[in-house]
């Protein structure tokens, strides 16, 4: 079922949600406006886990997603960041779904459905967009049965296609070609996730209660605090710094995301 703009959430969305990706104008509704908004959205927008590293309870009430995205300039994880992306789409004109995504481990073994959330949005076409998986395209990529492959700065993404089940790739030297996650077009709604949603903020055996967790992609390569270490890529070198402290943690996160912690 395709998002409704009735929903009372998206009253009054748009103007607040523009600003906080540092956006002045509303995009077309258009492959290329749709391309600004998540590229403006993954730059502004960190990806991160702090509240749960914090044992501070999420939601995914509209209300506190506003709260905390856009009013306290925080970020968060898939559910919280696809989802409320999904609802301020809507509010702009875009006709968008939200879907599930079963995320490839290490080892390349998918977990269980509803283990990622993610969208597709209908222009000329279904494109899948993912604001809330860390490292992603920073354009809508075709969800298509013939194999493509996307450029994306310095990746490069391509979808594998089988008996109506897609996985999204991406090209990491020197292993070669890495699953990311594998999905199905079906419709969701919201609360089908919602027991995903909580074991990812409570198992010890879910990825993200395990390590602080904050990245923001550059123009030229990506910043994340991971544990404490600080790493920032820029093309080909790396640089990281080890973080000695919670007064050097809050600093970090205060100048290079802009993320103040109560």
């Amino acid at each position: 079922m395709t998002l409704s703009t009735q929903h009372p959430f998206i009253t009054d969305l748009s103007s607040a949600y523009l600003s906080r990706i540092g956006l002045e104008t509303i995009p077309d509704v258009s492959l290329e406006g749709l391309n600004s908004l998540i590229k403006a959205h993954l730059h502004s927008v960190p990806f991160e886990n702090l509240d749960i590293i914090n044992k501070e309870p999420l939601s995914l009430d509209p209300n506190r997603l506003i709260q905390k995205v856009i009013k306290e300039d925080r970020g968060g994880f898939c559910y919280e960041l696809n989802y409320l992306f999904a609802l301020f789409l809507t509010g702009m004109g875009f006709k968008v779904q939200l879907i599930s995504g079963k995320v490839a481990n290490a080892k390349g073994e998918l977990g269980p459905e509803f283990d990622h959330l993610t969208l597709k949005v209908h222009l000329d076409q279904w494109y899948l967009v993912d604001v809330g998986f860390g490292r992603m395209s920073e354009q809508a990529i075709p969800i298509s049965k013939q194999r493509f492959h996307l450029q994306d700065k310095e990746d490069i993404y391509r979808m594998d296609y089988e008996e109506g089940t897609y996985q999204l790739q991406i090209f990491r030297p020197p292993a070669g070609w890495k699953t990311l996650y594998e999905f199905t077009t079906t419709a969701r709604q919201i609360d089908d996730f919602q027991d995903m949603f909580f074991w990812h903020q409570s198992s010890p055996d879910s990825p993200f209660t395990k390590k602080p967790i904050v990245s923001l992609p550059t123009e030229t390569g990506r910043i994340s605090l991971s544990s404490d270490k600080l790493i920032e890529t820029h093309r080909d070198s790396k640089k990281i710094t080890t973080i000695r402290n919670s007064r050097e943690e809050k600093k970090v996160l205060s100048e290079y995301f802009n993320i103040v912690m109560r």
